[in-house]
């Protein structure tokens, strides 16, 4: 028999960054086993006015205090999927346009984004079940997202 799961999407109904628990109870009420949680670079100017960090900058252990909500209590059965970013122009709120360029290929870039993942992971006390990863680019081979997958992205534990 064919399983298939449902995943509750990160929509703009609940606080975009926000905890685990508002978007479990959610999903659970629609049959979904498992919740979307953005992963993302710094998006928008009230990331930056509360983090003091720039559009498109990495996410400090800081930052993650800040615009996420720590939950003590996860349900052992509550799974989520990383959305990290998808390189989507982004608007200051000043009329400045910004894209964070995805560089698989580049080795400390990628060092970056796979630390920032694991501090999102730790500040919530579970590890992801799923990480969804966008190539970006043109200067990202075929071969340099999943050669970069393969550094450490997967063992959370690090």
């Amino acid at each position: 028999m064919v399983h298939i799961s449902y995943v509750y999407p990160n929509v703009s109904g609940i606080a975009q960054r926000g905890g685990l628990l508002e978007r479990w109870q959610l999903a659970k009420g629609l049959g979904c086993e498992y919740i979307e949680v953005p992963a993302d670079l710094v998006k928008n100017k009230t990331e930056v006015r509360k983090t003091s960090l720039d559009l498109c900058d990495f996410l400090t252990d800081e930052a993650i205090d800040t615009i996420y909500d720590k939950e003590y209590t996860i349900p052992q059965e509550l799974k989520y999927i990383f959305h990290t970013e998808p390189s989507l122009r982004r608007n200051d709120g000043y009329g400045m346009s910004y894209q964070a360029p995805l560089k698989w290929h580049d080795q400390n870039w990628v060092e970056k984004f796979v630390n920032m993942i694991i501090a999102i992971s730790r500040f919530f006390g579970v590890p992801a079940n799923t990480i969804e990863i966008h190539p970006g680019y043109k200067k990202n081979s075929f071969q340099a997202v999943p050669k970069a997958q393969k550094m450490k992205i997967f063992n959370l534990s690090s």
